[in-house]
């Protein structure tokens, strides 16, 4: 079962597209007002591509604290979804209900599922100066996975692609 600790992608995804209130010493000019305001920012995921990398970041931003993040972040083998964060596909939905002519957009398969099939996860040991790099990949035809460190490579499960490094 899920910890209290455990972080899932979909959780680090939901903190990425999160609102957030600048403060007060980050003000935002506005050229309808014509002074500065404190304002809110927001990233939003707008289309998604055939093929996904997705970077965790284990290094801390803080000025005093150059910590490694070890936090263990789950996230599926088989059938990573993110048909909710694709902002371009509910635009061109809203658009298409409305009943305008989406057909110029180019999109097609509105309705197909956005999944992603995990099949590399490279990871990083050692801290911010320097460390070492291993990769679990998955073969294209066999599909079996393996672990590669350096000039040696062992077939591993799937599974164990999903460390807290």
């Amino acid at each position: 079962g899920k910890s209290k600790k455990d972080i899932t992608l979909y959780d680090c995804l939901e903190e990425f597209t999160k609102e957030e209130q600048l403060g007060e010493d980050d003000l935002w000019y506005c050229p309808r007002c014509k002074k500065h305001q404190q304002a809110t920012k927001k990233f939003d995921v707008w289309t998604v591509p055939d093929i996904l990398v997705v970077h965790l970041k284990r290094f801390s931003n803080s000025r005093m604290l150059r910590d490694k993040i070890d936090a263990f972040v789950d996230f599926p083998i088989e059938g990573l979804d993110l048909g909710t964060y694709c902002g371009e596909r509910d635009v061109v939905k809203r658009l298409q209900a409305s009943g305008e002519d989406v057909s110029e957009l180019g999109l097609s398969g509105l309705d197909e599922p956005m999944l992603y099939d995990l099949y590399a996860v490279d990871e990083h040991l050692g801290g911010l100066g320097g460390g070492h790099y291993r990769a679990y990949a998955k073969h294209h035809e066999t599909g079996k996975w393996h672990h590669f460190d350096d000039s040696f490579v062992r077939e591993v499960e799937a599974s164990e692609a999903v460390v807290s490094v």
